[in-house]
C-alpha cells in the first residue's frame, strides 16, 4: 500500500483514532490472520507423542518392537536386522536355531523329533542313537541284521542270515532264512527241487514239473518215478520200469 493510499485509509477511519491507533489496529489484524493460519495447520508426525510402550509410524501410534526387532520405516512392521532370523516374536542369529528346536545336518528340527543323521526313530516316536546296539521296545536283538535289530511288529524273525520276514512269504530253515521251502536235510530247499505248495524233493531229485513227481533223471517215467533200481524204459506199450 503507497503512502497516498495509506492516508486515505487513515482519514476513512479517523472515527477509530490517530494514525498511530490505525497502525496497531492493521498489526493486530496480521498477528490475528497468521494465528489462525497456524493453528488451522496439521501437528507434524515427530509433534505428536504416542502413550508409553508405543512409536509413531505412518500416522499410527504402534507397540514398540522387542526380540532384537527393528522397525521398517517402510513398512512399518518389526522386521529382525541383517545376520538375524525369525522365530516367532524374537530374533536368533542365522547359524542358531530357534527355541525348541535343535541342530540336525545343517539345518533345525523340533526337540522331540529324531535326526536321522544321529538317531532312528521307534515305532512308539522314541529316539535311539545309531549304531548303539539297542533295539526299539517293539524289536528283537539280532546280530545278523543290519543294525543289530529285527521288527517284529513287521514279521520280521531273527535268522543267521539277517531278518526274516514271515509276513512276506519267507521262513526260517533252521537258522537260514528261505524264501521257498525247507530242505529234509536242512537248510533252504535248492532250486529245482521246489515243488508246489511248499514241497521239496529229496535229496538227489529234482521236481519234474511235466510229470508233477520227484524223481531223478533216469528214474522219471512220464507221471511216475521208478523205484530204486530201476530206470524208465519207454517200449510200444508205453513206459515202465525196468
Amino acid at each position: 500500500m503507497d503512502g497516498h493510499g495509506f492516508d486515505d485509509l487513515a482519514r476513512s477511519m479517523s472515527g477509530l483514532g490517530s494514525r498511530r491507533a490505525v497502525l496497531r489496529a492493521l498489526a493486530g489484524a496480521a498477528l490475528g490472520a497468521v494465528g489462525a493460519l497456524g493453528g488451522a495447520a496439521a501437528p507434524t508426525e515427530a509433534a505428536v507423542r504416542c502413550p508409553r510402550g508405543k512409536e509413531r509410524c505412518g500416522g499410527r501410534c504402534r507397540a514398540v518392537c522387542t526380540g532384537h526387532k527393528i522397525r521398517n520405516r517402510r513398512t512399518c512392521r518389526c522386521e529382525c536386522p541383517d545376520g538375524m532370523k525369525a522365530c516367532g516374536s524374537t530374533c536368533v542369529g542365522e547359524d542358531r536355531c530357534c527355541p525348541g528346536e535343535k541342530a540336525c545336518g545343517g539345518g533345525c528340527i523340533a526337540d522331540d523329533q529324531c535326526c536321522p543323521y544321529t538317531h532312528r526313530e521307534c515305532p512308539d516316536g522314541s529316539c535311539l542313537e545309531k549304531d548303539s546296539g539297542a533295539c526299539c521296545p517293539e524289536d528283537v536283538a539280532c546280530p545278523a541284521a543290519e543294525g543289530g535289530c529285527c521288527n517284529a511288529l513287521a514279521g520280521e524273525e531273527c535268522s543267521s542270515d539277517g531278518c526274516c520276514n514271515t509276513l512276506l512269504g519267507q521262513k526260517i530253515c533252521g537258522d537260514q532264512c528261505c524264501d521257498g521251502p525247507c530242505a529234509a536235510e536242512g537248510g533252504c530247499c535248492p532250486s529245482g527241487r521246489q515243488g508246489p505248495d511248499g514241497l521239496c524233493c529229496p535229496s538227489g531229485q529234482s521236481w519234474w514239473a511235466e510229470y508233477g513227481v520227484c524223481c531223478d533223471r533216469l528214474r522219471a517215467c512220464m507221471d511216475f518215478c521208478c523205484p530204486e533200481g530201476k530206470y524208465c524204459s519207454i517200449t510200444l506199450g508205453g513206459p515202465r520200469c525196468v
